[in-house]
């Protein structure tokens, strides 16, 4: 034996952390197959798809305006369930009449900069995307307008479809930017008044009013929205009466700090802040109206500074909060919820094709889960490390941030189960149980392939790819989403 050899082991017997520290952790994930938390409800895989630009891409331009054969492609293999139009905040100022019949007799409306645009995708072509894709259609109202007016929209698309089925009454009315804006008073009336001329018009339609979800309980929301822990609990007992469901908006964690490590780390803990945030809204929800549902209809990756959200809505980071918010709502029986956006839309969409076709981290995982819809969630219980942050933005501090989230899911004979890594330094091994006896991995599948920091860009795609098995569990690296295949071992 060599005297450097010698030396190695000598070393190592006295000091045999420094082995440990380059060994991945361990994280113990149990899952129950008795209990039964929820489910993965097909209307959790639905989309904005807002209206400029022909659909950001959906349909072509002059003179056939046909549907996009890349962007179908894709959608075919998206199948986003439910379909939200004409969306966010375009909606209070959108003018239904300017967007239907011949093209050269359109009007124009404004764009997401405030751009007179051409209306070449409308109220027709929101229905015809519906019927090709066997979705369900959610339309938000313009506020702003004469109630006669949006009964008169009501009407026209109940003649043309009956694939719209829920309606909104308005996008953020709480927010003093948004046209819409007004009191809780005024938009309780609006509301009530409005509710059941809809009802009347679309018998099977469902109509929601509007809550405030991602500043809900921070301190400082005041600035920013007047009298908002008013806005609520107003509106949910000023509407028990009338509303069908209840809609908020997602986006966190807004605020970030400059290097990528506390920014990443930063990301994959807000959606724990937003989590209890349901929880509450869901609970008041239940005890002020039971007979009413919770829906998310704009929900992703949220950050002011426009070069920190282009350069994260590209990366497994943000696949990774994506995975955790639909768990997230599996677990708060949430009924449906709208990614934002489907398509293009700057750093939100999907998918983009306008400089390329390239599918975004967000569209793989989607891709993955779309088959597993309408499954069952099982209940798990994760042991392992917490992920440290540092607070920002919608963040506070004090959150007990676990390395790992999960959930599992059943359809028919097959249980698979979605997990992400929040820790964005560190690789993870998973070790799975199933009612407590050992669990085998048959497949995994890493959703979004790379480092934790890197971008997805036309012609460079960040892929899925399988993960290797062992006997020792599979390792989940820094900042991943995988979806696994398991099976106790008989």
């Amino acid at each position: 034996m060599s005297k450097s050899a010698i030396l190695t082991i000598l070393f190592l017997s006295l000091f045999p952390f420094s082995l440990s520290a380059q060994e991945n952790e361990t994280v113990l994930i149990h899952v129950n197959t008795h209990n039964v938390i929820g489910a993965l409800k097909p209307g959790l895989l639905g989309a904005n798809t807002p209206w400029p630009n022909n659909g950001e891409g959906l349909i072509n331009g002059p003179p056939h305006y046909a549907l996009n054969r890349e962007a179908l492609a894709i959608l075919d293999k998206l199948k986003p369930t439910v379909l939200r139009f004409p969306g966010g905040s375009l909606s209070s100022s959108y003018n239904w009449r300017a967007g239907i019949g011949q093209r050269n007799e359109r009007g124009k409306g404004l764009d997401f900069n405030g751009q007179p645009t051409e209306m070449s995708f409308g109220s027709d072509e929101f229905i015809g995307l519906l019927a090709r894709l066997a979705s369900e259609g959610l339309i938000t109202i313009n506020t702003t307008l004469p109630i006669s007016e949006n009964l008169e929209w009501v009407k026209y698309l109940q003649s043309k479809t009956d694939l719209v089925k829920y309606w909104e009454v308005g996008n953020e009315s709480f927010l003093p930017t948004d046209p819409s804006y007004t009191t809780p008073e005024q938009y309780i009336s609006l509301f009530n008044e409005i509710a059941p001329l809809i009802k009347a018009e679309a018998d099977i339609a469902k109509v929601g009013a509007i809550l405030e979800g991602t500043l809900h309980g921070l301190p400082w929301a005041s600035q920013i929205v007047p009298r908002i822990e008013l806005w609520n609990e107003s509106i949910i007992k000023g509407t028990k009466e009338s509303a069908d469901f209840y809609s908020l908006h997602l986006f966190a964690p807004m605020e970030c700090q400059d290097d990528d490590e506390s920014c990443a780390r930063l990301i994959l803990a807000a959606p724990v802040q937003m989590e209890n945030n349901l929880a509450e809204l869901t609970k008041a929800v239940h005890e002020i109206n039971p007979r009413a549902s919770l829906y998310v209809t704009e929900f992703n990756l949220g950050l002011m500074d426009p070069k920190l959200m282009s350069r994260w809505s590209k990366t497994p980071v943000q696949a990774n909060f994506i995975a955790q918010l639909l768990m997230i709502f599996i677990r708060q029986k949430i009924d449906l919820a709208a990614y934002w956006s489907l398509i293009e839309n700057n750093d939100f969409g999907m998918f983009l094709i306008k400089d390329g076709l390239s599918i975004r981290p967000a569209g793989r995982l989607y891709g993955t889960l779309r088959r597993l819809a309408g499954a069952q969630a099982l209940a798990v219980e994760i042991k392992g490390s917490y992920a440290d942050y540092i607070a920002a933005g919608t963040v506070p501090e004090g959150l007990k941030v676990t390395a790992v989230d999960a959930v599992a899911l059943r359809k028919g004979t097959e249980t698979a189960l979605l997990v992400v890594n929040r820790r964005t330094d560190q690789n993870l091994r998973l070790n799975i149980s199933i009612n407590n006896n050992p669990g085998r991995v048959e497949a995994a599948l890493l959703i979004v392939s790379g480092q934790p920091f890197d971008e997805s860009a036309p012609g460079r795609p960040l892929v899925s790819r399988p993960l290797a098995l062992s006997d020792q569990g599979v390792i989940l690296p820094a900042a991943g989403t995988a979806i696994l295949k398991i099976s106790p071992i008989r």
